[in-house]
């Protein structure tokens, strides 16, 4: 997870459930969920109407493991506003893209074919599938615009690429601080409000996108800015790391 929020120039924070419930977290326009947590029908309300107030995204992705084979799929489309059902044990994980984005092309592969239970598989017929499963075509990840105000995005391929981030913010029109990269070196991207860190393994170009025009600042070259600038691009080297302040 933490691999692939780095390698997305997403901004991003951690917060707890707990702080959710209790309104002790910032607010934010996505809010992203390691697990599918089996929680209140209390809480679940409370979430739903949090999410409404502030016209927000939820993605929820599926940990195997912290299941149970005896799963309560009710729950799981109560809490994600998708209809969801079980797949039959003897299906296997595995998928493919069901749309092409700016970093993702339909029908490439997408997580890894391995026996997982349960399974799960959205056939909800309002939501817009983003995968399928290779092996019977079903969703494995579905997208929804809630009637309430908020949208709901389920993964229940066990995989989250940064690469389908990315396409994730593209589509909900959230400005990224990191919005093109090369597809084969795929650099690493830490950023905040104030700052951005790039490196690479290897030589590469970053074309940093931003949501308005900005003064930036190499911190480790004051030689190297950029004036009012919207776009920027910056040739990594090999190894080189690259810390840039923003304003």
């Amino acid at each position: 997870m933490v691999d692939t929020l780095a390698h997305s120039g997403i901004d991003f924070s951690w917060t707890t459930l707990d702080a959710l419930l209790s309104n002790e977290s910032n607010a934010a326009s996505v809010y992203l969920f390691p697990d599918l947590f089996q929680i209140s029908t209390e809480a679940r309300a409370q979430l739903h109407a949090f999410w409404k107030a502030q016209q927000a995204t939820a993605i929820w992705l599926f940990a195997p493991g912290y299941i149970g084979e005896s799963a309560d799929v009710d729950n799981i489309s109560a809490l994600t506003g998708i209809t969801t059902s079980l797949r039959d044990s003897a299906k296997k994980s595995g998928s493919k893209f069901a749309f092409s984005g700016t970093w993702i092309e339909e029908n490439q592969d997408y997580g890894i074919e391995q026996t997982i239970s349960p399974t799960f598989e959205s056939n909800d017929e309002y939501a817009d599938p983003l995968a399928r499963y290779r092996d019977d075509d079903s969703i494995s990840a579905a997208m929804k615009y809630l009637e309430d105000g908020w949208t709901s995005i389920a993964i229940y391929e066990p995989t989250l690429t940064s690469e389908l981030l990315r396409d994730l913010f593209y589509i909900m029109e959230i400005p990224l601080d990191v919005s093109v990269m090369g597809r084969s070196a795929n650099p690493i991207a830490y950023s905040n409000s104030d700052n951005i860190l790039l490196y690479s393994p290897e030589d590469t170009v970053a074309n940093l996108e931003f949501d308005t025009n900005r003064d930036v600042l190499n911190v480790l070259d004051v030689k190297q800015g950029w004036t009012d600038s919207r776009t920027v691009k910056i040739d990594l080297k090999a190894g080189e790391t690259v810390l840039l302040n923003v304003r």
